[in-house]
């Protein structure tokens, strides 16, 4: 029974040693946490930052490299391989920024306690601040991904709603004020007003999925 974060990073090692830091600090030893870090590869200087620093985190962080694509825009596949990578044991996947950290304490026992479910009962939880999705191994299994849209907190908060699963929890989370690029903005902006609809039939596809999954597909 692991929790899993899934943790891409780029050009914030301040930020990225504050996730690792909190997590543990305030995490409940009894539930063991894992923490995948997704570095781009051409993100040269964080990585040797890491470097730097890696042996205090080497048993319970992996890191992996690999091309940033389109970066923001590939957020969803950077999560989706990250969690391919996961421990064969991992329960729930929770995913995470590297602007946030965490200050509630034993805030993962929150994850496997609170409305607790059974291994093979798909759940999507969304911290109190409807931010920072958690998805548990059999919602995961039915859907094939973690997050098809790179708004995973939007796109797993409707998938959720459609297929009955959704749920809140309050994990204390706290999100940086941070100002994304106006060229980001836009680019994200012309994806979704452009594939819209695309977007739609992949939530109501996963939304069907899981219900499928639970015995019910009409239910919503």
């Amino acid at each position: 029974m692991i929790l899993t974060i899934l943790l891409p990073t780029r050009q914030r090692i301040k930020g990225l040693l504050n996730v690792l830091d909190t997590a543990k600090d305030t995490w409940d030893k009894y539930y063991p946490t894992q923490v995948l870090v997704k570095f781009d590869e051409d993100d040269v200087e964080t990585r040797e930052q890491w470097n730097q620093v890696r042996e205090k985190y080497n048993s319970w962080v992996r890191t992996f490299v690999w091309q940033r694509g389109r970066g923001y825009l590939d957020l969803y596949k950077y999560n989706n391989t990250l969690a391919s990578f996961a421990n064969q044991y991992t329960e729930w996947f929770l995913i995470m920024n590297d602007d946030a950290h965490f200050t509630k304490k034993k805030w993962n026992a929150e994850i496997f306690e609170t409305n607790g479910v059974g291994l093979n009962t798909p759940k999507i939880f969304l911290d109190s601040c409807e931010l920072f999705p958690c998805v548990n191994r059999a919602a995961y299994g039915a859907m094939g991904t973690i997050s098809k849209g790179n708004h995973a907190d939007t796109y797993l908060k409707m998938v959720g709603e459609q297929a009955n699963c959704l749920d809140s929890v309050n994990l204390g989370i706290v999100h940086e004020a941070h100002k994304f690029e106006d060229t980001v903005r836009r680019e994200g902006q012309a994806v979704y007003g452009k594939e819209w609809d695309e977007h739609q039939k992949l939530i109501e596809g996963d939304a069907k999925r899981i219900r499928e999954y639970t015995g019910n597909p009409w239910s919503k």
